[in-house]
């Protein structure tokens, strides 16, 4: 299964615990000596083989003990419980990185696969602010950062991206609590970013 033809596109953001802007995506240590991020991708269009994937939801949250392209993560993948059978197969191979492409580079750093749940996600994407939620698991909102001229502030081509190839908007925290497995953490005012991303492969 893991030779078909894919492709997905849509929104993603993460929230972490290193100070705004992450230092991580430049490739400095993170800003507590580890890094404690959660993302999530929406899908608005894509397809693996003959599986529509429109709508569907996945979350990855990452502790990574030091520099993030030291390796070494522990990772845990979180599909919404309302993908069929077919769909959650073909996310689970597209996001754990065995169809290839950019997941496979971001996944190539995970050591410690922690395990993969079938859960309701919620989230919500309005203008400068993003949420999502898994109940009992994990809870995040972000807020994009105003710049000059009421502009957002934005980052292009960082060396580490979850979405490399687009305009990054940075954001900050305004709540992140994660508990589960043997980890747990909550920060505030801390870094976010959001943007477009598109994958594909073989």
């Amino acid at each position: 299964m893991a030779d078909e033809k894919w492709s997905v596109s849509g929104s993603y953001f993460e929230a972490c615990n290193c100070e705004v802007t992450c230092p991580c995506i430049f490739l400095s240590a993170p800003s507590e000596g580890y890094c404690e991020v959660s993302v999530f991708w929406q899908i608005d269009q894509g397809s693996y083989g003959s599986v529509d994937l429109k709508g569907q939801k996945v979350v990855v949250a990452i502790r990574s003990p030091e520099t993030m392209t030291a390796g070494g993560w522990s990772g845990a993948m979180y599909i919404d419980e309302g993908a069929t059978e077919e769909q959650r197969e073909a996310l689970k191979t597209i996001f754990s990185g065995a169809a290839g492409g950019h997941p496979k580079v971001l996944t190539s750093f995970i050591t410690e696969h922690l395990g993969l749940k079938f859960v309701p996600i919620t989230a919500t994407l309005e203008g400068n602010k993003r949420t999502l939620n898994i109940p009992d698991i994990l809870d995040v909102e972000i807020v994009g950062l105003e710049g000059n001229e009421g502009k957002p502030v934005v980052v292009n081509n960082p060396p580490l991206a979850v979405s490399p190839g687009q305009e990054l908007t940075v954001a900050k925290t305004t709540k992140y609590k994660y508990k589960d497995y043997h980890f747990e953490w909550e920060w505030i005012g801390r870094d976010g970013i959001f943007a477009p991303f598109s994958y594909a492969g073989p």
